[in-house]
């Protein structure tokens, strides 16, 4: 018997070891490539990120990979990504390097990530949240059209900056087309409560969708709005207002079907004060601002704002709300402007991305917008 365990224990150590020799780790002040090493920031399923300079004294993130990970397939994941997944909201590794000893991924560094940032600067206000949830609705609807999955959306896997978020970690993303199951169907309930942020039909064994990446940001407003982590066995949120709670329940549904869509909730009347600045154009006589303090000239026809960049337009701002029936954004939605929880607003914004509601641009155009109303009030004052 102590032959046994002694030989049990050798066996162990032996084990130990190979697993740390696989997934060796860099030191502080450690080269790798014109990257120098400065300390560990977090770990995760796929490798260890770290604090790194370069040659120019400039902050990089490195994700070191375990020797697990498929780095042929991750590799031909980021070329895909790079050339499809381009928006203000995604952060996406700059480029890869493969050394004798390390596999890394050098990617912009942000200070926090969303449970940090939760955690250093406590009760967030609902209109810092209102910002933060409209980005990433707005990341999960450019998803969609795209035909993409993200499959792990947590608040330790959205970055921020000012109120400027980005998604991270698409190493778990897959084709529409190609869904697949997270998780064994025969997952006990003590292990289901490791993976909050997995919807109940994941976990259940089926296979991911769109709905599923819904149900996570339904978790991520959770988180935001409460003191305390998403509980699936007690989801009440921590909030009195009647609009967050439509809008959290509006996420947050057993039947993957009966939860809203992105484009659907970034609608929704919980943003509706993100657009209060926003007047009828038709209130304005037609003017033109040059070289104002904006680095547009703006030219205000009849219901449009027009935005140029040296002679080239660059935005094309139209206002409906005087006749609505013209609006031909609108037509997909009509079925729900009757809803008390849609807040329809009829703007719609032109650019090189074609044409949307301005409720489904993203929050630096919608920012550009409130700069220019604010230009307008500037003018008429002179």
């Amino acid at each position: 018997m102590h032959f046994f365990c002694k030989s049990f224990l050798y066996l162990l150590f032996y084990i130990i070891r190979l697993i740390k020799a696989s997934d060796k780790l860099p030191k502080p002040n450690t080269m790798i490539d014109k990257y120098k090493v400065i300390k560990e920031i977090t770990g995760g399923t796929e490798g260890t990120v770290f604090l790194a300079i370069d040659d120019t004294s400039k902050y990089f993130a490195i994700k070191v990979y375990k020797k697990s990970v498929d780095i042929d397939r991750l590799f031909d994941l980021n070329k895909y990504n790079r050339s499809q997944l381009k928006h203000l909201n995604i952060l996406l590794p700059i480029k890869y390097i493969k050394t004798a000893d390390y596999t890394v991924s050098i990617m912009k560094y942000y200070t926090y990530d969303l449970f940090k940032y939760k955690r250093t600067f406590q009760n967030l206000t609902l209109y810092e949240i209102r910002i933060i949830m409209k980005q990433i609705l707005d990341c999960v609807n450019f998803l969609k059209q795209k035909k993409v999955l993200h499959n792990d959306l947590k608040i330790e896997n959205i970055l921020i900056n000012n109120l400027d978020i980005v998604i991270i970690d698409f190493g778990l993303a897959c084709s529409e087309s190609y869904p697949f199951r997270l998780v064994n169907s025969k997952i006990t309930s003590l292990e289901k409560k490791e993976y909050p942020y997995f919807a109940p039909e994941v976990l259940n064994g089926e296979l991911v969708s769109h709905k599923s990446d819904i149900w996570c940001c339904g978790v991520i407003f959770y988180d935001l709005i409460c003191s305390v982590s998403f509980n699936p066995e007690n989801r009440m949120l921590g909030s009195n207002d009647p609009e967050c709670i439509q809008f959290y329940e509006s996420m947050i549904h057993n039947i993957p079907s009966l939860r809203f869509d992105a484009d659907i909730l970034l609608l929704n009347s919980f943003f509706a004060k993100l657009y209060s600045f926003i007047n009828c154009l038709l209130e304005y006589e037609d003017f033109q601002i040059k070289f104002g303090s904006l680095d547009y000239d703006i030219e205000k026809k009849k219901n449009r704002l027009i935005c140029k960049q040296n002679n080239k337009i660059i935005y094309n701002f139209k206002c409906f709300c005087h006749n609505k029936n013209f609006c031909t954004y609108v037509h997909k939605y009509e079925s729900l402007v009757r809803r008390p929880e849609i807040k329809l607003i009829y703007y719609i914004v032109t650019d090189s991305n074609g044409s949307r509601l301005i409720q489904h641009a993203t929050i630096d155009i919608l920012r550009i917008l409130q700069n220019i109303y604010v230009e307008i009030e500037c003018f008429k004052k002179k």
